[in-house]
């Protein structure tokens, strides 16, 4: 029977914070999508025109008191192929963050679910067969205390296991924790030191297994309309599986900005750092709203990660309008099978409001991606344009219309397609405050 999976320390800080001065709600949404697709498989010869119909289930909840604090936000969905390209596919993807005891609070647990769907190779072609269902579950006690008015001290156990539906060779446990203390010089900014440890089992693989150290310097400072963090040290990655105790020592940092005005609102990620396929970044922030959805690997790994994001929002260009910039680059080393991959992309949508019920949105995509270290594997990249409208009735009814072209192109002829997409979903919303 599979393991139920845990989340990383990372993804429930993330989550608690997103979450912080929310009002109490509860909610759902159901939807009914029908779309044609003219080349369902996405092949480059034989395209299969196929209508694909797809039914959804959500449900969304936050409540506060002076103990706990639960956020939650769950969706799932049934799709059907009409000509049976492929198989008929359920799927299940939400997130769950509950904390039991707040800051001033000696103790505390972080309880945490993450599942969300990834392309299984970063190769493969963006199709319901070629993804996969990543489970990460994550229990987290924690003790907290002040030395002194601007010192404080921490340590945080971390229990997480990830799971795959699928490919389950990248089924991994990991076991350990972080030490840290901070030192705030002010009211807005704070200093800190802090050590990780983690050991990491792979269930069916453990030749991969390895222990991953963290030592770094934090900086963090909180302003009117401009937030940054930056931390900075070393990774430390030693095998225990084959060729045990050999290590791969590799910088690692973290630099995050948030910048806000009136009718700009700008962010910033880089980070370098060690890990594995089978966690690897963790929850992805991109993937929902600009289609930079992790990926995965058909072979467990250790690897070395490099990423960086950019958005940009603004309403500058009319009051009914508002404008979305997305960009990535990300760059992954694996250790055992010396191979790299590289990914590039941006995103760009532009919305504009008929009415409060009336709106139309604009967006184009492209995705680029090398691979080095392979012969096998040829690069390639995609572009997606498209167009969407949606009326929402005052009942909770929503409408929306929409149609997408889609292109990849590659030196290898039969990796390449073409496809066009348009559809129809009706939806509808409840609330309950």
């Amino acid at each position: 029977m599979k393991r139920i999976s845990l989340l990383a320390l990372s993804v429930v800080c993330a989550s608690a914070s997103a979450a912080e001065n929310q009002p109490n709600k509860l909610g759902g949404t159901f939807s009914a999508t029908a779309e044609e697709s003219d080349n369902a498989l996405r092949t480059t010869d034989d395209a299969i025109s196929e209508r694909q119909d797809r039914l959804l289930a959500g449900l969304f909840a936050f409540y506060e008191n002076d103990l706990l604090e639960l956020d939650t936000d769950y969706t799932a969905e049934k799709k059907y192929f009409e000509k049976e390209s492929q198989s008929d596919r359920d799927a299940w993807t939400g997130r769950t963050s509950l904390r039991l005891g707040k800051d001033h609070h000696l103790f505390d647990l972080r309880v945490s679910h993450l599942r969300q769907k990834q392309l299984v190779s970063a190769e493969l072609v963006e199709l319901d067969k070629n993804l996969d269902e990543k489970q990460i579950l994550s229990a987290q006690p924690g003790f907290h205390t002040k030395l002194t008015p601007v010192d404080a001290i921490y340590l945080q156990g971390n229990l997480t296991e990830v799971d795959y539906r699928f490919e389950e060779l990248n089924n991994s446990r990991r076991e350990g924790g972080v030490a840290g203390w901070s030192h705030a010089f002010s009211s807005v900014d704070s200093l800190g030191i802090y050590f990780s440890h983690t050991d990491v089992d792979f269930e069916f693989v453990p030749q991969v297994d390895y222990r991953l150290q963290y030592y770094a310097l934090s900086y963090t400072a909180q302003l009117r309309q401009l937030g940054y963090k930056f931390d900075l040290g070393q990774s430390r990655m030693e095998s225990q599986g084959d060729n045990a105790g050999e290590a791969e020592t590799n910088p690692y940092y973290l630099a995050q900005l948030d910048y806000s005005t009136g009718y700009h609102q700008w962010s910033l990620t880089l980070t370098e750092r060690g890990g594995d396929t089978s966690m690897g970044l963790g929850e992805d922030s991109l993937g929902d709203s600009t289609g930079f959805g992790q990926t995965g690997s058909l072979r467990p790994d250790r690897i070395n990660m490099q990423r960086a994001t950019i958005s940009w929002t603004t309403q500058a260009l009319c009051l009914r309008c508002q404008l979305n910039i997305n960009a990535f680059t990300e760059k992954r080393e694996y250790l055992s099978q010396h191979k790299d991959e590289e990914g590039n992309g941006m995103a760009v949508s532009l919305g504009y409001r008929f009415s409060n019920a009336a709106s139309v949105n604009l967006r184009a995509l492209r995705r680029d991606q090398a691979f080095e270290g392979v012969t096998n594997l040829e690069d390639f990249f995609v572009n997606q344009v498209g167009v969407d409208y949606v009326y929402n009735f005052s009942s909770g009814i929503a409408l929306r219309v929409f149609a997408s072209e889609f292109q990849r192109r590659s030196d290898t002829p039969s990796q390449e397609y073409d496809e066009v997409r348009f559809g129809v979903t009706l939806s509808y919303q409840f609330n309950q405050i």
